[in-house]
């Protein structure tokens, strides 16, 4: 017979947890090897136990199931993770797509799909459809796309005045330092929002360190 699948549940709400491990051991091909209620507890229990799969809630408090897939794939290549969640949205989809998880699955499956999904995704499959993968990463290359056309439009005084943004310069003050008058400078400034479709200096600063022009 072969070996019990080993499954590791990732949830912070410890009665859908407990629930989830007396559902899924009621069956002989499955085996609840631990629970985690946190990204870090997850992690932690994945690179100690090894386990074939890992369920993990899409929420776990203030944190993304999704943020802690990519690290448990890398200390335990071999484990799959398929994510739990209340309502399959796209970001959901996308998110667990991106992350290297096996699929997403909502709470409210019946109980034989989510066996056969375990074993689908300890066999190697993928449980998202080719026509999801295509789209999200159709949507990802277009992001992409997206933040190279913002890069590509700046200039160089213009990536000046972002980076003296992201030390909390006004236009007086940027004025100052690159020698300019302050119209000068407020007319950089509005051309870099403008540029990166930011509607604040905030907005432009964060979006700049997002696309890795600026450390903030």
């Amino acid at each position: 017979m072969q070996e019990p699948i080993r499954v590791l549940v990732v949830d912070d709400h410890a009665v859908f947890a407990e629930g989830l491990r007396l559902l899924l051991e009621r069956d002989e091909r499955m085996r609840v090897v631990g629970i985690a209620s946190s990204v870090a507890e997850a992690t932690a229990l994945a690179s100690e136990l090894r386990p074939d799969v890992i369920l993990m809630d899409q929420c776990l408090g203030d944190e993304r199931g999704v943020s802690a897939i990519g690290r448990i794939r890398e200390l335990v290549p071999g484990t799959s993770v398929i994510v739990l969640t209340g309502s399959a949205m796209g970001g959901t989809v996308a998110g667990a797509v991106e992350a290297g998880a096996s699929g997403v699955i909502e709470k409210i499956v019946h109980p034989d799909e989510l066996v056969r999904s375990i074993e689908r995704a300890r066999n190697g499959e993928n449980l998202f459809s080719p026509a999801i993968v295509s789209e999200v990463m159709r949507a990802r290359r277009s992001q992409v796309t997206e933040s190279e056309r913002m890069v590509g439009s700046l200039t160089p005084r213009e990536r000046e005045v972002l980076r003296l943004l992201a030390e909390g310069c006004d236009s007086k003050r940027i004025a100052t330092r690159l020698g300019l008058s302050v119209h000068t400078a407020r007319d950089h400034v509005q051309s870099v929002l403008e540029k990166l479709d930011a509607h604040s200096r905030i907005e432009a600063v964060l979006r700049a360190g997002e696309l890795g022009l600026v450390r903030i």
